[in-house]
């Protein structure tokens, strides 16, 4: 399956070190709002309008074997979630489990968050498919109790091997989460390749699955209630095999853009119209170490007019939100150093830049195995402008399978990116991989 390391590719960006992003010329102002942090993922304002950033931290003292081409893992209680005001945090729950993959210590924890009324969600990766008999290494969606602790709501890890929607090898790595139009939460697994609707009491369905493994890394709702869904694509992170989908009730789903790259998150803004973010241009392979371009990440609009560069020139970013003062946060250098994590607020500009994109091209035997057709996709259109807003209504979506794994030593999300967003297994590691979104949590490695 897919395992985001979103942790995204986080080996892989390690070997390049990180930098400070800074003001752009044409593309509005960029602020840090906070720095120090370990492997920073999802963010969303709470119902105090601030702030709450989720940490995945720096693994642990424990081990477990793992997957190729991590072999051992060391885990333990170092991810929290803060609330961020004026520039100092508060931590408003603490002792969350992180993971920290192989030598370079791709990071998967804590990877996003999400409000339903005054109670704060957040979902955890990832299982370990290997009988460890370890169940504290698992993929879970957890609410913050008032002790500053966190609950099990749902284990998602124990979902997928029961149930494994898109038919491949069980896997699972939580990356995105957002509150449905009917109240219930919507859960992005990038290692299982698929969607999944969680009441706020617990009960698990599969609302979508795919058979291609493109690594899913969020969901989101726009104005009327209809649910979209975005995509890392698995190892080696071919240049244009990303894409974003509207999904039906019906059970089936579209393709809105094609031909995108790296895409760890997605974020409906305030004019309505979908935003993604970009963790990286390029997965280069060649010479080793695989690795993600530095500095490359970047924020894209789905405007009236097509695809519209909004923000660009980001640090291996894994997850983004907007705030009430309509700035966009996004959480930056999120992969690598320890402490070397910061959430940026932008000011975006009202038009961007157009960006042309392009049919993905195939991947040479070398490079890895190339994604499968999705059956029912539709044929690649043009980038077309979201539907207009109106109050969300309910929204379903469709269930499908997976294909086998790969592997990629990036900081991707083993579910998605960064620590955590981009875990993917390397086509170098052979069959069988994983996506970690980062390590990040954002490059999951994607196990195929």
């Amino acid at each position: 399956m897919a395992r985001i390391g979103l942790v995204l590719v986080l080996a892989t960006v390690l070997a390049l070190g990180f930098s400070r992003a800074g003001t752009t010329e044409a593309q509005g102002a960029r602020t840090v709002v906070i720095g120090g942090l370990d492997a920073p993922r999802g963010l969303t304002f709470g119902p105090d309008g601030k702030l709450y950033v989720a940490e995945a931290g720096s693994g642990g003292d424990e081990t477990s074997p793992w997957v190729p081409p991590f072999q051992t893992a060391k885990f333990g209680p170092s991810g929290r979630i803060l609330k961020i005001d004026g520039g100092q945090s508060t931590v408003v729950a603490s002792g969350i489990q992180s993971v920290a993959l192989g030598p370079a210590a791709e990071i998967t924890g804590a990877n996003d968050l999400a409000f339903v009324g005054q109670t704060l969600y957040a979902v955890v990766g990832q299982a370990n498919p290997l009988p460890t008999g370890n169940q504290s290494v698992m993929s879970m969606l957890v609410k913050v109790t008032a002790d500053g602790k966190t609950e099990m709501v749902a284990d998602l890890g124990k979902y997928e091997r029961d149930n494994n929607p898109d038919g491949t090898v069980p896997d699972s790595n939580p990356f995105g989460l957002a509150v449905g139009p009917d109240g219930n939460l919507y859960v992005a697994d990038a290692g299982g390749n698929d969607l999944l609707k969680v009441t706020p009491s617990g009960q698990i369905t599969t609302a979508m699955a795919w058979k291609d493994n493109p690594v899913p890394t969020t969901v989101a709702f726009d104005r009327s209630g209809r649910m979209h869904a975005s995509f890392l694509s698995h190892a080696p992170f071919l240049v244009g095999s990303s894409r974003l989908e509207r999904l039906t009730s019906g059970g089936s789903s579209e393709v809105i853009v094609p031909a995108l790259t790296m895409v760890v998150d997605l974020e409906i803004g305030p004019d309505g119209m979908p935003y993604l973010l970009q963790h990286s241009a390029e997965f280069v392979t060649a010479p080793p170490p695989p690795k993600m371009l530095p500095n490359t990440g970047r924020v894209l609009r789905v405007g009236p007019n097509g695809l519209e560069e909004m923000a660009g020139g980001l640090s291996f970013p894994t997850k983004m939100t907007f705030g009430p003062d309509g700035a966009l946060y996004v959480s930056n250098n999120a992969v690598g150093a320890p402490k070397g994590g910061e959430i940026l607020k932008l000011t975006l500009p009202a038009t961007g830049t157009p960006v042309t994109i392009s049919p993905a091209p195939q991947a040479s035997p070398a490079a890895g195995p190339s994604p499968a057709a999705k059956p029912s996709a539709p044929a690649a259109a043009p980038a077309a402008s979201p539907a207009p807003a109106a109050k969300p209504a309910p929204a379903q979506a469709p269930a499908a399978a997976k294909p086998a794994p790969v592997a990629s030593p990036s900081a991707l999300p083993r579910t998605g990116v960064g620590p955590d967003v981009l875990s993917a297994v390397a086509p170098l590691a052979g069959a069988g991989a994983a996506f970690t979104i980062v390590g990040l949590g954002l490059l999951r490695r994607r196990r195929r």
